[in-house]
Parts: structure tokens; sequence; C-alpha cells
């Protein structure tokens, strides 16, 4: 929790860090050696930032790592909603340059407001069976299973408007978690790791199983839904995808019932032997993936780096690893 002088503080050092990237912008040499940046423009302000040079793009990148390394806010903030509201901040003094220091007295405040507002996300698997239709699969922080209304915090009709519809994926296996953050992009990364590793550790039992959310096997939009739990607003996100070859797992209640004898449960507690084995899931995930053989073997092995390597031990184990995994194997070395 931030004190209100480590706030004060945060707002003085943005408000001199912005008026400086403004007097840089507005400089005749700020785009000399502006090569590979994207100018800016508001419409509502009818104000156009040109493409940054060199010393602007560094103070605005000042910037955004000042606020999102104070008070951990890069935890539950994404470095775009960041730069977006801080390039409308830039925008707004362009229009009319009044005292900016209210503009992030309040965005500081919005900041802090913000940031634990829970988010129910919410995607369709493409490439999964549920053999029991009415059976929840708690895997790690996510549930999968067949969707029904109940499972869904808000009114399901409020998704038919548009290209979105959620009552499409009534009745067909789905994966949601709930999750803090404090805007719907640094929400939807935080679901998506959780859903990459609770689908990972399925991969362990099913190496052949490429789970995949929703459009992301076939042509057409990946459908994510964000229900801010606060605003009660729904967000979507959405991308084009393409279509290769469907490979499915088959989910049964004795799976489940062998799973949690095997200690799923114990994943949802955040130490450091479940970070490890996040960790694990994700090289797993990166190696089943990969066709060349000497890169996959690279992968798995730092799988057994990760679970193997001690705490003070950060560089490549080689021996020390292979002497671990030996002893783990074999009762007589």
């Amino acid at each position: 929790m931030s004190s209100k002088m480590d706030e004060n503080q945060l707002i003085k050092a943005i408000t001199e860090k912005v008026e400086i990237l403004h007097k840089l912008i507005t400089s005749d040499k700020n785009n000399d050696d502006a090569i590979n940046y994207i100018p800016s423009i508001n419409f509502k302000f009818n104000t156009v930032i040109k493409p940054l040079g060199c010393e602007s793009a560094k103070e605005f990148k000042s910037i955004i790592n000042e606020i999102l390394n104070f008070n951990k806010f890069n935890e539950v903030y994404s470095t775009k909603y960041v730069k977006k509201e801080i390039t409308t901040i830039l925008h707004k003094t362009l229009n009319k340059y009044d005292d900016i220091k209210p503009e992030i007295e309040q965005f500081c405040t919005t900041l802090i407001k913000n940031s634990n507002h829970e988010w129910f996300i919410i995607s369709e698997i493409e490439n999964i069976k549920l053999l029991n239709t009415n059976m929840p699969f708690h895997l790690i922080d996510c549930t999968i299973k067949c969707l029904s209304e109940k499972d869904i915090p808000f009114d399901i009709k409020r998704t038919e408007i548009g290209i979105f519809n959620l009552s499409e994926s009534i009745m067909k296996p789905c994966i949601f978690t709930t999750v803090s953050a404090g805007d719907s992009e640094k929400a939807r990364i935080l679901a998506l790791e959780r859903f990459s590793n609770s689908l990972n550790l399925l991969r362990i039992y099913f190496p052949h199983f490429k789970p995949t959310l929703k459009g992301t096997l076939r042509f057409g939009m990946n459908q994510i839904y964000s229900f801010n739990k606060a605003t009660e607003l729904i967000e979507t996100n959405s991308s084009l995808t393409g279509h290769p070859l469907l490979e499915e797992a088959y989910l049964d209640e004795e799976l489940y019932t062998w799973l949690q004898q095997s200690g799923i449960k114990e994943l949802k507690i955040n130490n450091k032997i479940t970070n490890i084995v996040k960790q694990c899931l994700h090289w797993l995930e990166i190696g089943l993936n990969e066709d060349l053989q000497s890169a996959k073997l690279l992968h798995f092995t730092t799988i057994l780096e990760s679970t193997l390597k001690l705490p003070s031990e950060s560089t490549e184990l080689k021996q020390r690893v292979s002497d671990r995994c030996a002893l783990l194997l074999s009762s007589t070395y």
C-alpha cells in the first residue's frame, strides 16, 4: 500500500518528466532522428504528435517505467494502457498548454483506485472433449467445463450485440478464471498465463494435445471476453487466425480424480515450489510444440534445470543437472 507522500512524489516526478517531454515534442528538432516511430493523432483534441526522436522516445519510456515501477503497478497494469493514457495527456497539453499537474494527479489517483479491480476472463476451447458435461475441472487457478449461464457473472444477452455472442458457447468446453488487474489488457495477459499453465498441465498426460482458445486453430475471430466486476463493463479481444489440424484431449471423471490425488490442488498455493512447477509447464509447452528435435531436447533440458537447480545457481548446470537427474532415476547411483 502506497502512502500519500509516495503518491505525491510520483505525481511530482511524472509532472516534471511530462513537461520535459512536452518541450521536446514541440521543438523543431524532435523528429530529426525519428525513423521507427509512428505519429499519434487525436481527433478529439485535434492534435498530432510527430514521430518521436531518440531523446523524446527515451524520455517517454522513462515516464512509463516510472509509473510501472511504482507500488508494483507493473503487476496490475499493462505497458500498453499506461502508454495510451500518457499519450492522451500529451495531446491535452498540445491542445491547450495549462498546468498539467491536475491531469497527472487525476491519472495517478485513477491508477491507485482501479489497481485491484476483479476481472472475469473466459474463452471457449477449440479442441477438447469433456465426457462428463456437468463436471468442472479445477486446474490450478482456472476452471474448465461445459459452460452454463450460471457460470457467467453477468447477463449473457449483453454479448449478443455485434459479432460477439457468448450464448453460442453454452454447453461447449470453456476455460475461465478471475484475476485482479487495473486494465483489460493486463487482465487478459494474466488470464492467458493462467490458461497456459492449466492447459499445459494436461499436456503432461496428453502430449499430442495442442490446447487452443476459440478461433486460434480455425479461420475466424479469437474471442476472449473480459468482464470488469467493478465497472460491469465487457471487453473483447480478437485477432485473425489460421487452421492447422485439430488435436483433441478427452477429459473424464477418472482422470480428474487421478489429478486431484496427484496433488494439483496444491498448485493453487503461491510458493517457491509451485512457481517452479509453473515455470516447467511453460517450457513443456515450448518443447512439445517444437518440431526440430535438437531444439526440443534443449527445451526439455531447461525443464530439468528449472527443477533441479539450487536457488543460488543461475547459470547452465550441465554436469550437476545430469548427476541429480541420474540420482532421481536410479536408487543405486
